[in-house]
């Protein structure tokens, strides 16, 4: 797969040369040259990995870091539809994020939480943004700060690996319209504000909470939902 040969020069390079979140990538032109790669090839990886929070590519600026995590390029799920992609990366979260946060409500300090509201801040402002992939790197952004918040290193390399897979099949979520991505950015707040409190209990529940609405805000094939994403509702109607 050329897209993963690719992903892993990458990675190799900045293992090689130490770079660290917040730290730039060369220069789109000389990095394709190093990597002996088309510069469409490049961009279109560079892309992918913005898509996942992986890095930030800034206009007339160059590409920067945002972790230190990179993964192979996974292939989809099941019968390697986008649904079942979805669904499996989704079931992944909800069985992982609330404990995450639960552990997080009691170990993160008050500048880790003044961090995190400043990112729910930018992810409120994101909801009016006409580039839906805003709100999605926003939104990554947060939980990302929630699994450093742990102090646990394998926590914080799993929720990145969770989050390791192509995001060709994860297009549709950047067509959830302002509408829906309002409650979205409700749970966030209440996710926030039951870490400010150190409630783990109520951190967890509306974690769990969260990830279940994204699979019902989402738009894709509600039968290929595993149980572990239904709600307590649907299952009684069921």
């Amino acid at each position: 797969m050329v897209q993963a040969s690719l992903l892993e020069q990458v990675r190799s390079y900045i293992r090689e040369m130490n770079l660290q979140p917040g730290d730039k990538l060369p220069a789109e032109r000389d990095f394709a040259k190093r990597l002996k790669v088309s510069r469409n090839s490049l961009r279109h990886l560079l892309h992918i990995l913005e898509g996942r929070g992986l890095v930030r590519i800034k206009k007339g600026s160059g590409t920067y870091l945002n972790t230190r995590f990179f993964s192979p390029v996974a292939e989809p799920a099941g019968d390697g539809s986008p649904d079942q992609a979805m669904a499996a990366q989704l079931e992944t979260a909800i069985l992982f994020f609330p404990p995450m946060a639960a552990l997080a409500c009691r170990r993160m300090d008050a500048s880790q939480i003044d961090r995190l509201q400043q990112v729910n801040v930018a992810l409120g402002r994101s909801i009016f943004s006409k580039n839906p992939m805003k709100f999605w790197m926003e939104s990554l952004a947060f939980f990302r700060l929630i699994a450093l918040g742990t102090g646990n290193p394998i926590i914080s390399r799993t929720f990145e690996e969770i989050y390791a897979v192509d995001m060709e099949p994860f297009q549709s979520f950047f067509n959830v319209d302002r509408k829906n991505r309002e409650p979205l950015f409700a749970g966030h707040v209440n996710i926030l504000n039951a870490l400010k409190k150190k409630d783990r209990e109520k951190a967890g529940a509306l974690t769990a909470d969260y990830i279940r609405n994204l699979g019902q805000i989402l738009p894709l094939d509600k039968n290929t939902l595993p149980d572990t994403l239904v709600t307590s509702e649907q299952k009684r109607v069921v």
